[in-house]
């Protein structure tokens, strides 16, 4: 279960079981008759969620450094895969459906699917390198520690990682680029499986705040898709190709102007707010 219950003993040994819980589902042997594809984003989001309870808890844990790396380098192995997969399903959502005003679409995207298939063995390959990596990560785990023991060590990781998130939507407002959109998005991110980890606290009011997190994230992560899928392309000099560039910029400038949006609102509430809010859901819930 990623998320602390009244049944850990203390926020240190809550920490640890969700850690291992999320590290053995990594190491878990794929399903038989699996997709390759659906094994490797399985566990990437795995890691990610991992990742997300160290940030968490990162004020009161020493080796956050050290750990916070070991897990990023070892899912940077899955990366190239689980990337190409991601141009494809993003082409489909977006593009795909005005194949039939253009006719360069279905070329495109049979050019996108057979760049994916052909990483299906490196795929497998990066599996295996990526849960031995883990499995080092794993022996560390049991033995974790926190200097706090209050919900201050979870109180000031959350107040962190959300001024964060505030601090770069401010900065994808002046800049309008591609990497600030995609750094806000990761604070984003981090935010809601925060959320995910404390909803127990207040479940009515988290579900629906994760609700949105959950949204913005998946529109700062189709606008990423849809960047890096356009820098894929050229600009060729019939009119269905330029139609294709054009209709990327389209998608992308709405999902930026619908994120810009619901970012507004959802980070609205000052950072020590927000901090002082979840306290008193984790004192009147403990």
């Amino acid at each position: 279960m990623f998320k602390f219950t009244r049944d850990d003993d203390t926020i240190a040994a809550g920490f640890r079981r969700i850690a291992l819980e999320q590290i053995d589902g990594m190491l878990a042997p794929a399903k038989p008759g699996g997709k390759k594809n659906s094994a490797i984003h399985a566990v990437r989001g795995r890691a990610k969620k991992l990742r997300g309870l160290l940030r968490l808890v990162r004020p009161a844990f020493p080796d956050y450094a050290m750990e916070n790396a070991a897990i990023r380098d070892a899912a940077a192995r899955l990366s190239a895969a689980r990337d190409s997969e991601a141009l494809v399903e993003v082409f489909d959502k977006y593009l795909m459906p005005d194949a039939d005003r253009n006719p360069t679409l279905p070329s495109i995207r049979s050019r996108l699917a057979a760049a994916r298939d052909s990483r299906g063995d490196e795929g497998a390959e990066s599996l295996v390198e990526f849960r031995a990596a883990m499995a080092v990560v794993r022996q560390r785990a049991e033995r974790w520690t926190l200097t706090e023991g209050g919900f201050g060590t979870l109180g000031n990781g959350m107040r962190q990682t959300y001024r964060t998130a505030r601090r770069r939507l401010e900065a994808a407002r002046r800049q309008q680029d591609i990497v600030a959109l995609h750094d806000w998005r990761k604070a984003i991110k981090s935010h809601g499986q925060h959320l995910s980890l404390l909803r127990e606290a207040a479940p009515d009011v988290v579900a629906s705040r994760k609700a949105l997190a959950v949204h913005l994230g998946e529109l700062l992560g189709d606008h990423h898709n849809l960047a890096v899928l356009r820098g894929q392309l050229t600009a060729g000099e019939n009119a269905a190709e330029s139609d294709v560039m054009a209709l990327i910029d389209a998608h992308m400038q709405r999902l930026q102007d619908e994120a810009f949006e619901l970012g507004r609102q959802m980070l609205a509430e000052r950072p020590r707010a927000l901090r002082r809010r979840f306290g008193a859901y984790w004192k009147s819930w403990r």
